[in-house]
Formats: C-alpha cells, structure tokens, sequence
C-alpha cells in the first residue's frame, strides 16, 4: 500500500523527531543537507546516517529511457523517496502481479522484476514524495519530459517500525 504525498505533509506526520529534523533541513534551500545534494554530480549516491536504524541515500542522477529501468521491491526497509528537483517518473505495481527477474539479495536488500506495460505511472517534480512498502514493486529513474538531473534523497526505514508507518498513513 504506496503512500503518494508531499514533503509538507510528510514532516506533519512523522513521529520520530530524529527523523523530523533530517526532513525540516529538505524544506529548507540554504541548510547544510540542501547544499551538500544539490552540490552532487549526476550519479551520485551517497549514504547518510539519521538514526541507529534509519538513513538516506542522498542523490543525483540523470534519468533516462523507461527500457533502461527496472522495477524493484525491498523486504527489509520501506523506501521513502522524496523528490528535491528535477522531475522523473516512477511507477507502482503490486508484487504478485510481477514476474521476478533476479531474486532476493539479502545483501542489497533487494528483488528485481521485469518490466510490465500495466503499471501506474506517476510524475514526480520537487517535494513530491512516495513511500514504498514490501508489496509495492517501484520502477524510477525514467525520463518524463525528456532527460533530467534529479536530486532526491532515499529514507531507508525499517519495515518492521509499526508505529513510524501507522501515523504516515493515517
């Protein structure tokens, strides 16, 4: 069960004040969080630690042709990706209605599938945010309105943070 929200109403809803303060600096242009990502090249992904158990990939990338994508799904972490400019395109498909093409990783935490034609597509622009559950298979990267260089950063939560998720999608 995707959540599709923006940056605003996500920091209204989280109970973690740890992870608030990391999301109140992605609303602000001038903190140090803004300028460090907005200071990325195009494929750069780098790892920042919020809590013990909570961190962000912050990065940068070009998108590109929907071909070069592919869907993914987690089962150890919910992602929350949210969107600090550019534009890209993502998509969402239920799991099962997927067929897998590389297996679980534990390592990578990660499930690989094939592309599928009956996906639901979204369009994705600054402060735009989607957190996706073990069930939500998500394809991003790919180009909306032609190529562009996306910042955005990656909340890495662990699905098992009841609490954290019941007051997100409530």
């Amino acid at each position: 069960m995707a959540v599709i929200t923006v940056l605003d109403e996500l920091i209204k809803t989280c109970p973690d004040e740890t992870i608030k303060k990391y999301l109140l600096t992605l609303n602000d242009e001038t903190s140090e969080t803004m300028r460090r990502i907005k200071s990325f090249k195009p494929a750069t992904f780098e790892r920042f630690q919020i809590t013990k158990d909570v961190f962000a990939i912050e990065q940068s990338f070009e998108t590109k042709d929907r071909s070069l994508c592919f869907f993914e799904s987690h089962r150890g972490y919910v992602d929350i990706q949210i969107m600090l400019g550019g534009n890209e395109q993502m998509e969402l498909c239920r799991i099962e209605k997927l067929e897998t093409d590389v297996h679980y990783d534990a390592e990578k935490d990660l499930i690989k599938y094939k592309l599928t034609d009956r996906a639901s597509k979204l369009a994705f622009g600054k402060y735009d945010c989607a957190v996706y559950f073990p069930a939500d298979a998500h394809l991003c990267v790919a180009k909306l309105d032609g190529i562009s260089t996306v910042y955005k950063t990656v909340l890495k939560v662990p699905a098992d943070y009841k609490d954290f998720f019941a007051c997100i999608v409530s």
